[in-house]
């Protein structure tokens, strides 16, 4: 099993910092969204085109860099060529280090019935599939926000699913609030592209994120059912502490994350 983390938890960190932390807990990669004090990638100081060589080779002496994650929302039509012109900015700092995977969001939709809305998504996902899969890149489309379930999953992977450079990023605690326990016809469906998952807990009745093992998402029965199906990507903590400051300290949250995935 191959463990790694979000730098969401800890995003005031420099990258010296964020990589004593794999170090320190020997995990297997990092994933990338934030760092010293910036989330969006184009103000992130290491990613500047002045130190973006010092950059990779930092993280590639140290670890695996798995995924950047990009703040891009493919649902507004009237920011397509923004979104786009950040993906290109995005792809070039993935080049450059070498993670093989940008993340992406669907998100809200203004209205689940209408087909225009999951249209307009899939064509900024194809747009971004075909600048990535020609330098070797893949486009992950988290399973967040509005497109958590089948159904509306389907109306975009109708249309993209057969895209070279397409894949799907499974944030099991999104799921989990629609699915609970029976998460797996969820799982069969979206099988076929996964590329990596983010693994958190929360208590579902209150919403509240909780450490791992102290809430009610079955994290280590997920990961063994991909494994014995053979499953060999990431599981990534994502401990977002960013958007909920209340919550401990990334070392803390992923000493629990490891007993659970560890069993």
């Amino acid at each position: 099993m191959k463990l790694s983390y979000s730098t969401l938890g800890c995003v005031d960190y420099d990258l010296d910092r964020a990589l004593k932390v794999v170090k320190d807990f020997g995990l297997d990669g990092i994933e990338l969204r934030g760092l010293s004090g910036h989330v969006p990638n184009a103000e992130i100081p290491e990613f500047s085109e002045d130190r973006i060589d010092e950059t990779s080779r930092k993280i590639n002496a140290v670890t695996f860099p798995i995924v950047l994650d990009t703040s891009i929302f493919c649902d507004k039509m009237e920011e397509t060529d923004e979104a786009l012109n950040e993906f290109r900015n995005d792809l070039r700092i993935a080049a450059a280090i070498g993670a093989p995977y940008l993340r992406i969001f669907g998100n809200d939709l203004k209205d689940p019935e209408d087909d225009a809305e999951y249209a307009h998504i899939a064509y900024e996902i194809r747009e971004m599939c075909r600048l990535a899969a020609p330098v070797g890149k893949t486009v992950l489309l988290e399973t967040h926000g509005d497109i958590d379930r089948i159904e509306r999953l389907a109306r975009i992977l109708d249309r993209v699913g057969d895209e070279p450079g397409f894949g799907i990023l499974w944030d099991i605690s999104h799921s989990d609030m629609f699915y609970g326990d029976d998460w797996q016809p969820f799982y069969q469906y979206i099988k076929p592209f996964i590329r990596h998952l983010h693994v958190k807990d929360h208590i579902r009745e209150d919403e509240i994120l909780v450490s791992q093992g102290k809430g009610e998402i079955p994290a280590r029965k997920i990961a063994e059912k991909l494994l014995s199906d053979g499953y060999d990507g990431y599981f990534s903590l994502e401990w977002e502490r960013k958007w909920h400051p209340e919550l401990g300290p990334i070392e803390e949250a992923i000493a629990d994350f490891l007993k659970v995935m560890k069993g």
